[in-house]
This record gives C-alpha cells, sequence and structure tokens, in this order.
C-alpha cells in the first residue's frame, strides 16, 4: 500500500490536501450558483470553471461515456441558469485523499444533488495536478464518476416518484418545455392505427437523463389519446430489489406480482422485471398493461 507523501504546506499554509478539499467544495459551489443563474452569464464569471480545467482534462460520467475537455466546458457554459425555474442544490461530502507525490493527488468524494425533491448521489475520483497560481493551486486533470446506487440510500430518500410538475392528464403542450429544460436530450415519436391501439392515437415523448429514482434515466411519456397516460422509467436488473422496497414505503406493499411485474397497494405504480422498468399509471392503465 502506497503511503501518503508528508504534507507540503503552500505559501497560505495550507497543506495540498487542504487544498484539493477546497477545490472541490469551491467549484461545485460555482456549478450550484451558475446552475441557479446566482452568477452573472460573463466570461468573467466563468473563469471560476475554466481556468481550472486542464487542457488534457478527460471526464469519464456515471454512465460511461468519456468526455473530453472542450464538450464539457462549453456544456457547463451552456447549463448557466438550467436550475432558474427551480433553485437546487449540490453538496459535497466524505472527501478523502488517497495519494499525493510531487505535483499530483488523487481524492475522492461524493457529490449529492438535490433537486425538484428529488436527491441524486454520485462517487468520484479526481486526479489533481499541482498549478501554484490557481485559486486552490490545483487543476483538475481526470474525473471519474460513478452513481451511487439506490441500494445505499436510506429508504425514501428518493423523493417525489415524478417531478412534481409532471403530473398523469396533463397535455404535450404543458410538458415540452419543461422536458427540454430538465432532460439532456428528448425526442418526439407519433402512432396510429394498429401501433397505437388500444388507443386512437399516441404521442410518445422520451426524456434522456431525468433526474429520477435517485439517478439520471431514461423516461417514456406515453400520451394517449391527448393526455399523459403512463410513464415508464428505465431502471437496470440489479436495482430491482431496492427499488421496490423503496416504492412500497411510499405506494404500500405488493399486493400482486406475476412473473413479470409486481403492482403497489396504490395501484398507480407498478415494476416490471423485464425489460427493468417502473410503471406510473392511473389505476385501470396498470391493470390493463400488467393484466391484473
Amino acid at each position: 500500500m502506497l503511503a501518503l507523501a508528508a504534507p507540503a504546506l503552500a505559501a497560505d499554509g495550507r497543506t495540498l490536501e487542504e487544498r484539493c478539499e477546497a477545490e472541490i467544495v469551491e467549484l461545485h459551489r460555482f456549478l450550484e450558483e451558475w446552475s441557479n443563474a446566482e452568477l452573472p452569464d460573463t466570461d468573467e464569471a466563468f473563469r471560476r470553471f475554466g481556468d481550472v480545467i486542464a487542457s488534457s482534462f478527460v471526464i469519464i460520467d456515471p454512465d460511461g461515456e468519456v468526455i473530453e475537455r472542450e464538450p464539457i466546458v462549453e456544456a457547463i457554459r451552456r447549463a448557466h441558469g438550467r436550475w432558474r425555474e427551480e433553485p437546487g442544490e449540490i453538496r459535497i461530502e466524505s472527501f478523502r485523499l488517497h495519494q499525493q507525490g510531487e505535483g499530483y493527488a488523487l481524492a475522492t468524494y461524493e457529490e449529492w444533488h438535490e433537486l425538484s425533491g428529488k436527491r441524486i448521489g454520485r462517487l468520484s475520483s479526481v486526479l489533481f495536478g499541482v498549478v501554484p497560481d490557481l485559486p486552490n493551486g490545483v487543476e483538475w486533470l481526470h474525473l471519474h464518476e460513478v452513481w451511487i446506487p439506490l441500494a445505499a440510500l436510506p429508504l425514501g430518500a428518493t423523493g417525489p416518484l415524478l417531478p412534481r410538475a409532471i403530473q398523469i392528464g396533463q397535455p404535450a403542450e404543458a410538458l415540452r418545455s419543461l422536458l427540454e429544460e430538465d432532460c439532456e436530450r428528448t425526442e418526439e415519436l407519433h402512432y396510429t392505427g394498429e401501433m397505437a391501439a388500444p388507443f386512437t392515437a399516441q404521442t410518445q415523448i422520451n426524456c434522456f437523463g431525468l433526474a429520477i429514482l435517485g439517478a439520471e434515466r431514461d423516461v417514456e411519456l406515453m400520451f394517449n389519446d391527448g393526455p399523459l397516460g403512463h410513464v415508464w422509467i428505465h431502471i437496470r436488473a440489479d436495482e430491482i430489489e431496492a427499488i421496490t422496497r423503496a416504492l412500497a414505503e411510499e405506494f404500500g406493499p405488493v399486493v400482486f406480482a406475476s412473473g413479470l411485474d409486481r403492482v403497489f397497494e396504490r395501484g398507480t405504480v407498478a415494476v416490471r422485471s423485464e425489460p427493468p422498468e417502473v410503471l406510473v399509471a392511473t389505476p385501470e392503465l396498470i391493470r390493463e398493461l400488467t393484466g391484473l
């Protein structure tokens, strides 16, 4: 096991460990204030982010996508005010310095987002390079994030199942702008005839990366002959048991279970095993779609 080097003090008297922790906290405070439009959308304000991201920076996001510096810097710049209508909060917990050496430091931390009544967590590993002229004397070289699984959250910590602004019965026109803001991207599909059965017509809006059930997930919103009739939330197979326990806290125990489906007492939520999804709908449609 590698031992940590003896703490080296910066000109301001702080150790490298202290500077790394301060940088993580301060940069995420910037991201929170930038997203909430508490900072002006100016080049000068944005320098707090751009100046500390190394030219060779790479992030591996929680979904396994590898993103280099320019795309991530451009995405953050465009994200100014994305939480303006419903401000969010970012908290940093469980910071730990694992290794440090001549000119570098490796640390981990938990990043928690509180947004629209939901709590989403990711565990991050970051490699810093030492650059004395920067605010905390370090720059971000490499970042690897993984979702903190739902099983690690206290039951009930996920908040409301759907964002408060999304309700069964709403028309697509009332939700399009909200989804465009809250989803990483959206796509819209239209069905008629046999493809829409048992309805006359369906509109399907796919929302990619919606904050829901303790993670950013892909969601299918189905508008049946006009209003929102049901919602499919994609989950992973290894989350089914944990999600079932969490939903039972909110929607009552499972009262019906087939080989593929579990329906909760309130009758408006079900969990499907194949493909792994959570279904939100009216009790009537739950019965029809699950065969209850």
